[in-house]
């Protein structure tokens, strides 16, 4: 039995009416909350048709073992790379091939270079050096012998040329040559006379040393034949020098005609050996003021 507010206690019946009440109230209120819930979550789901995908889709493929090993290798530090024994040694060699082929190439560009001053110092030195003795024109104490009969003697500087060419155009190219010559000019022409029989061989002996004759021999062969063969020499001897750069063998080749005597004759120097004294020596000799060729012209023919 439940006291009431008034201190009076409740009957059975009014206790089980108030409990009735109070349950329908709640269902009630309970139905009407539910409800309410869902018509708000109709209203906020809105439904929305799937977006068009243009791209292709990436599919992450996993690289091959192969790839993956490459990689590794690659990355890794040259010592730690797997390496085959012939690979290797081809590799040194190629490297040992290239290292040699550039140290040839370095000393060939050396050599050529040795010559090529060899030659600017002879081109150098002859340029003022014919200018001055053309001016001088000194006598030349030197004789020629071409035969017993013919004589080149009491000679005279006359005339005295140089000249010079490169391998190309450039100013940085490397000389090719440089040429001297002059004429030892004789008081008169020189008598010359041979057998009738040598016309040929003497024609061709004329022709190599550069000297001419005061009449044509052609006319003078044609004539009735007779025992000799008379004629004049023009009394210019020509005498040449000629420095020839031999960049195969790292050298210069002088090449000369009528110099020490009559007739053509080649020598050998070294690059290094044409100095200021060793043309000193030639341009001596040229004036007629030695007999004697420099020392180091060693002859080869």
């Amino acid at each position: 039995m439940t006291k009431s507010a008034d201190n009076k206690p409740k009957s059975d019946s009014e206790l089980h009416s108030a409990v009735q009440f109070d349950m329908v109230e709640f269902e009630e209120r309970l139905s009407n909350v539910r409800q309410e819930f869902h018509e708000e979550l109709k209203q906020s789901v809105v439904y929305k048709e799937p977006e068009q995908v243009d791209a292709p889709l990436n599919f992450n493929i996993p690289e091959p073992v192969q790839a993956i090993t490459e990689k590794v290798q690659k990355s890794a530090p040259a010592e730690l790379r797997p390496q085959s024994n012939l690979l290797a040694s081809l590799a040194l060699e190629a490297k040992q091939s290239q290292q040699s082929k550039a140290r040839v190439d370095q000393n060939k560009q050396a050599v050529d270079l040795s010559v090529h001053e060899a030659l600017d110092r002879a081109y150098t030195f002859f340029l003022p050096f014919v200018r001055h003795v053309n001016e001088m024109e000194p006598a030349i104490n030197r004789i020629y012998r071409l035969d017993a009969r013919s004589v080149f003697a009491n000679l005279k500087w006359q005339g005295g040329l140089v000249d010079s060419r490169k391998h190309g155009l450039n100013d940085s190219s490397f000389r090719s040559y440089v040429a001297f010559s002059v004429n030892f000019l004789a008081p008169e022409p020189i008598f010359l006379k041979r057998p009738w029989g040598q016309f040929e061989a003497l024609k061709k002996e004329l022709h190599n040393l550069k000297l001419s004759t005061q009449d044509d021999i052609d006319v003078i062969h044609k004539r009735p034949k007779q025992e000799w063969l008379e004629t004049y020499l023009d009394p210019a001897l020509p005498v040449q020098i000629i420095f020839q750069g031999n960049y195969s063998h790292g050298k210069v080749d002088l090449l000369t005609r009528n110099l020490l005597d009559f007739g053509q004759a080649a020598y050998s120097v070294v690059p290094e050996n044409i100095s200021a004294e060793f043309l000193d020596e030639l341009g001596l000799f040229l004036m007629g003021r030695t007999d004697k060729l420099p020392a180091l012209m060693i002859k080869t023919e």
